[in-house]
């Protein structure tokens, strides 16, 4: 259980904006994000977007996370 926290906030320092898609991706249930948004480890953004609540925020910040919604768009 640690370790899948441990591994969801590395990927939100990699990424800054983490996709629900991506727990998928490492086989990770999405039930720990709504515990680490509960703890205040993370915040949600958007359906389905979330980062880290220390995370800077850029002017292209809404940028950002319309590319890690739609990833070929």
């Amino acid at each position: 259980m640690a370790d899948h926290y441990e591994r969801i906030l590395q990927l939100a320092d990699q990424q800054g904006i983490l996709r629900t898609r991506d727990l998928l991706d490492h086989n990770i249930p999405r039930v720990y994000l709504q515990r680490l948004v509960e703890r205040g480890d993370l915040e949600r953004i958007e359906r389905g977007l979330y980062r880290r609540p220390e995370a800077e925020v850029s002017l292209y910040h809404s940028l950002a996370a319309v590319s890690r919604r739609v990833p070929a768009g």
